[in-house]
């Protein structure tokens, strides 16, 4: 019987010095991840059906119907940092069809993010 018992613990041993290596291989990993969360997407203005023929809402002497805030932020979720040489193209949020953004800003970023430009897409 005990034979047996140091056959299997060696075995399990073997699985282990093989395994473990692996899982910190793969958790040490260099990875670059970006990664974002809609922090709040909150209805700033709306006018009800029954009486939206009868109100007009203006921002910069245009007419909106529904105006939302929306804020969205975006994370690296690796563990190496993210340049602006790691993506040939800007980061893109596309929106609905019938969708106009009305103003952008970037809060609390980063310094290499302060060196990106917003504007429409």
């Amino acid at each position: 019987m005990s034979f047996s018992m140091e056959i299997l613990l060696g075995f399990l041993a073997v699985i282990a010095a093989i395994t473990v290596p692996l899982i910190i291989y793969f958790l040490q990993k260099s990875k670059k991840q970006l990664s974002y969360e809609i922090i709040s997407n909150t209805q700033l203005v709306g006018v009800e059906n029954e009486i939206q023929d009868r109100i007009t809402i203006l921002y910069d002497e245009k007419q909106v119907v529904n105006v939302h805030l929306i804020s969205i932020r975006f994370v690296n979720d690796g563990n190496q940092p993210i340049s602006i040489d790691d993506s040939a193209m800007p980061i893109n949020i596309k929106l609905g069809s019938a969708t106009n953004i009305l103003t952008c800003e970037v809060f609390d970023p980063c310094r290499q993010i302060r060196r990106t430009k917003l504007g429409r897409f």
